[in-house]
């Protein structure tokens, strides 16, 4: 069972006056973006990171080979790359340790994860106005994990069209149970306290709400309609069906155990995902390894059964 631990210490509010100007100065906020497997695609991403109204404090690229930021230092020499173990825990992890004393707060972007060019203006401005802010997370635009993917032309004329017709600031804060994954704002800190469990290993399927709510002693977790977005839902660099299939259960299990998941939530997530693999299992989507995803939940009820379900378990399939 997790402990709560105490808030720590943030700035005092800002007054209307200043809270409408561009607040970078005032929080210095850092991107880290962990990646495996597709530097094409990394490429596209880290040119929209480069491109903010604001630049970011620092920008850490957190990569498990050589190959996962091929030419990435020539095209932008201004970006940091660190290496350390695979898996989105770990990767995440090393950007956090990199980033101690460097930021006061960090946003975690998926590799295919497009932001608005004001993202980071925003989100400075919006930590300096709140500081009852822990975490936050923006609206998306489109996301293409539920659909096979979207096309990079496509997010790019999303996320531009987004810009110019941009919500207000101070649009009204939504307190959430969980971040998104793909856009993570949290606050130093807090978040190098909190890291990431590096149990959930490879892709850490469900490591965004567990993060999520080993950070909510600290403040409000929210979500706001002022930062968007395009998830892409790239498929490659993700998990093969039958470990992403294993994860689906193992890692419910763990974190139930672990606290930070109630047994409601998690029944109801790994029955919906068990129904969906095998209800489509022999007409599967196209983008999805649904047979392999079966299998997966199987062989994790099994070891349920048996007493030695693991999520790290996930390394050996």
């Amino acid at each position: 069972m997790w402990l709560l631990v105490p808030k720590a210490k943030m700035t005092a509010p800002m007054n209307d006056q200043e809270a409408k100007r561009p607040t970078a100065d005032k929080v210095r906020v850092a991107i880290a973006v962990a990646t495996t497997g597709r530097p094409e695609i990394l490429k596209s991403m880290t040119g929209f990171l480069v491109a903010q109204s604001v630049p970011a404090e620092l920008i850490i690229v957190s990569a498990a080979a050589e190959n996962d930021v091929q030419g990435l230092k020539r095209d932008h020499p201004q970006i940091e790359i660190v290496f350390g173990p695979k898996g989105s825990s770990h990767q995440r992890n090393t950007a956090l340790r990199a980033l101690k004393d460097r930021c006061d707060a960090v946003v975690f972007f998926d590799d295919d994860f497009l932001p608005s060019r004001f993202f980071i203006e925003r989100t400075a401005a919006l930590l300096s106005a709140h500081p009852e802010i822990a975490g936050m997370s923006g609206v998306l635009k489109d996301d293409g994990v539920g659909r096979g993917g979207v096309a990079l032309s496509e997010a790019k004329a999303l996320v531009e069209a987004a810009d110019k017709a941009l919500p207000p600031l101070h649009s009204p804060l939504k307190t959430i149970n969980n971040m998104y994954g793909c856009n993570m704002v949290a606050r130093m800190p807090a978040a190098l306290d909190v890291l990431f469990d590096e149990r959930l290993p490879l892709y850490g399927w469900q490591e965004d709400v567990d993060f999520s709510v080993r950070l909510r002693p600290y403040g409000r977790i929210v979500r706001t309609r002022a930062l968007t977005g395009v998830h892409l839902g790239v498929r490659s660099g993700r998990s093969p069906g039958v470990p992403l299939g294993y994860s689906q259960i193992a890692n419910l299990h763990y974190l139930v155990r672990k606290g930070t998941f109630t047994p409601h939530n998690a029944l109801q997530l790994a029955g919906r995902n068990f129904a969906a693999n095998l209800a489509k299992a022999l007409f599967p989507e196209p983008w999805i390894d649904r047979k392999g995803r079966l299998v997966g939940n199987l062989m994790a009820l099994r070891d349920m059964a048996a007493g030695r379900i693991d999520p790290e378990r996930v390394r050996d399939l």
